[in-house]
């Protein structure tokens, strides 16, 4: 994908971080990683979620 958008970058894991922070959530975990693929958990802030 990254050669078919224009501006596309890979990311560290410390970009991703800051990435779900903005994002507002709450936690996250690296599950899994196999060659260049991640399973990421990411647990909702429920606090901040809309009613």
């Amino acid at each position: 994908m990254l050669h078919l958008l224009p501006g596309a970058k890979e990311r560290t894991f410390k970009e991703f971080e800051t990435l779900f922070v903005q994002a507002g959530f709450a936690a996250f975990k690296l599950i899994c990683r196999v060659y260049n693929y991640w399973v990421i958990e990411l647990l909702k802030n429920v606090n901040n979620s809309p009613q």
